[in-house]
């Protein structure tokens, strides 16, 4: 009896959310400008950004996850795993390596 219960309020539920998402409630996506070279710029040249202090090397490094891996927020910063990158690259006849870069793919 709980069980069917149970069904009849999820039914009952995702038509609710049907004729919502129908009416454009919960579909609008709010997007953010991207911060322009120049404000960038201006993050290294105010001290915001850098490598003097544990601070500014903090910074740095958590804007340049975010612009580079699309993170948008704190806590998709924190939940980055180390083999969510793999390491990329080619060698050369002597076995050198080049071209070096990090991957990352998103969980």
């Amino acid at each position: 009896k709980r069980d069917e219960r149970s069904k009849r309020f999820q039914r009952a539920f995702d038509k609710v959310c049907g004729e919502l998402h129908t009416q454009g409630v919960g579909t609008v996506v709010s997007h953010t400008e991207p911060v322009t070279l120049e404000e960038e710029d201006k993050l290294w040249q105010e001290g915001v950004l850098g490598i003097s202090t544990p601070k500014q090397l903090m910074r740095a490094v958590f804007f340049y996850n975010g612009k580079n891996f699309c993170l948008r927020g704190g806590a998709e910063h924190r939940n980055l795993k180390l083999n969510q990158f793999t390491r990329a690259g080619k060698r050369s006849e002597n076995g050198k390596e080049h071209d070096v870069c990090y991957v990352y793919t998103e969980h």
